[in-house]
């Protein structure tokens, strides 16, 4: 890849030179959409992201400090009135770089196929503000 034909991309690329992508990693929230059985068709619950979809390094000096984090956040507990329980976030550790990219993908091309253009503002202005959101189409 011609690297030196993105440096008018930024006012100053030189920000760049010491940057090694090796150091960075992939990682998604992992939201869920459900739609309440009580409710209509047209209504979908999205819960706040309880797992982290995260991609190993190729380092693997680095990655063991990944599956470290991961297995110290299994092993919290927090105390409750009703006893200890486990944190309701987890680190999930997935040995393909792909992993945390999968639901983006599934998101978006639904997003693209179901929604008419008119939706999407309205989607996307209620979905911040709401955890529950009413699609009519």
């Amino acid at each position: 890849m011609n690297y030196a034909a993105l440096a008018p991309a930024y006012t100053d690329a030189t920000v760049w030179e010491n940057f090694d992508p090796a150091t960075v990693t992939l990682c998604s929230p992992d939201p869920q959409a459900v739609r309440p059985p009580e409710d209509k068709v047209n209504v979908l619950q999205v819960t706040l992201p309880t797992n982290f979809k995260v991609a190993r390094f190729d380092d693997q000096k680095m990655t063991a400090i990944l599956r470290d984090l991961a297995r110290d956040i299994e092993a919290v507990r927090m105390d409750t009135a009703d006893g200890q329980i486990e944190l309701p976030v987890k680190l999930k550790l997935h040995d393909s770089i792909f992993v945390p990219l999968a639901k983006w993908a599934m998101l978006l091309a639904a997003i693209t196929a179901a929604l008419p253009p008119q939706a999407c503002a309205r989607l996307r202005s209620r979905a911040y503000k709401y955890r529950r959101v009413e699609i009519n189409l």
